[in-house]
């Protein structure tokens, strides 16, 4: 196995981007409580669309600088897609930018989907609604209509699970090396901001 890259979110290029950041994000109680409750690692979940930016599911659906994640006690791990056409970055951008421009309504956190997750019933959310690792999954399935002749990707894509844990999101990413792989890490003792 090679050593696993040291990532700057700051000082990664345009081109590497998108890529899927999972953070071990355990500054509060519901963070704490995910990982609990999955049994994880990692316990958010987010994109990175353009080099020291991210755009995540908090309480409403927004770009944050990549401080926000870059502190004490917290690891970043950076997923990339691999061998995207520049046409499929710039379908996953689109759906990330349409939902960014909703109103603060339609992109308000699910929390009645995190109650689903916290008491195993998966299926319970609002409608319209996601929290962080279902709004991956749904930009990632944004890339589908351009993948003709690339079956077998638009397969895994599709089945990626409706309503996964950030856990259980990398888990799903990871067992197909071909397409998805582990970028790099951040973490703060290499890197104390």
């Amino acid at each position: 196995m090679s050593e696993i890259k040291i990532i700057d979110p700051y000082k990664v290029s345009k081109d590497e981007c998108p890529m899927v950041v999972f953070s071990d994000h355990t500054s509060g109680l519901i963070e704490w409580a995910i990982k609990w409750r999955t049994k994880a690692e990692y316990n958010h979940t987010m994109w990175m669309i353009s080099p020291g930016e991210f755009v995540s599911q908090g309480n409403t659906y927004s770009t944050v600088s990549a401080d926000r994640y870059m502190r004490k006690g917290n690891r970043l791990l950076f997923v990339e897609v691999i061998g995207l056409t520049e046409e499929q970055k710039a379908y996953i951008e689109e759906s990330i930018n349409k939902k960014l421009a909703f109103p603060w309504y339609r992109k308000m956190y699910d929390w009645i989907g995190i109650v689903g997750q916290a008491i195993g019933i998966h299926s319970l959310n609002v409608n319209g609604l996601n929290y962080c690792s279902e709004d991956v999954q749904v930009h990632l399935r944004a890339i589908g209509p351009c993948l003709e002749g690339d079956e077998e990707l638009c397969g895994i894509i599709n089945a990626v699970p409706k309503h996964p844990s950030p856990q259980g999101l990398l888990e799903y990413l990871l067992k197909f090396p071909k397409y998805f792989r582990i970028a790099g890490i951040w973490e703060s003792k290499f890197h104390a901001k």
